[in-house]
């Protein structure tokens, strides 16, 4: 489990990544692993090509932003990102609680994690992410 949280919450004793970025930075480690598929080549094109728009201009985007300055903004080593992306690549689910929407950048914080999801990358035959909700 990799987890995604700037708080040194309990459940990241029982994670094997939690790189805790700086508050509000959420959506920009979720570029930066956007990022690093892209440069890996872990892309699956045909998934892309058959279901997404403007992927191409996403990927422009995306890799404009140095990885050493997401490093300085976010507080986690450009590493610790490549190795979380990694681990992604051998996973088919992403989960996110409720907090993700809750904060200034919650809006930049779902369509990080809905981009991330149309990377798709090639290890995986399908991605899914599911908001998990207490109540």
């Amino acid at each position: 489990m990799i987890v995604v949280d700037p708080r040194r919450i309990e459940l990241r004793r029982l994670c094997v990544l939690h790189p805790a970025q700086k508050p509000a930075q959420t959506w920009l480690c979720l570029t930066r692993m956007i990022q690093a598929i892209i440069s890996n080549g872990w892309l699956n094109k045909a998934f892309i090509d058959e279901r997404t728009e403007g992927f191409d201009a996403l990927a422009e985007s995306v890799m404009v932003v140095p990885r050493l300055t997401v490093e300085k903004i976010t507080g986690v080593p450009a590493g610790d990102i490549g190795r979380r992306t990694l681990l992604h690549n051998q996973r088919i689910q992403a989960s996110c609680t409720h907090g993700i929407t809750q904060h200034v950048t919650g809006t930049n914080n779902v369509l990080a994690l809905g981009n991330l999801a149309m990377s798709q990358v090639k290890s995986q035959t399908i991605l899914s992410v599911n908001p998990l909700r207490a109540k």
